[in-house]
């Protein structure tokens, strides 16, 4: 394609110096809209409880697990089944997280 070249005229790819400064403008608060929600998404957390109520665990708006809570039904529990149920609790904290992420996301437009 050697030869052709791309130019611009009215309505181009180049408008006039008041577009640009439009552009820009528009840029500038998208980036900002993201960055506040980027800090909201930061700032939400989630608790999760497994389905016999023996663990409750916390995770940040990473996804970090934060606490864990054992109620007084877990000591006689197998190993096994205190494992299953702590990984219950922190998926439901983290899906708590992620329907928080996904309102945030939304907002955006």
């Amino acid at each position: 394609m050697a030869g052709q070249g791309v130019t611009a005229g009215e309505g181009g790819i180049a408008g006039g110096a008041g577009d640009s400064e439009e552009a820009v403008r528009r840029a500038r608060s998208a980036l900002e809209r993201v960055r506040a929600c980027s800090e909201a998404m930061r700032s939400c957390a989630g608790t999760g409880r497994s389905a016999d109520g023996v663990v409750e665990a916390s995770v940040d708006g990473l996804g970090t697990p934060v606490a864990l809570r054992l109620r007084r039904g877990a000591g006689g529990m197998r190993g096994t089944d205190v494992g299953d149920s702590v990984v219950e609790a922190f998926s439901a904290a983290a899906q708590q997280v992620a329907l928080q992420h996904r309102a945030l996301l939304d907002g955006l437009g």
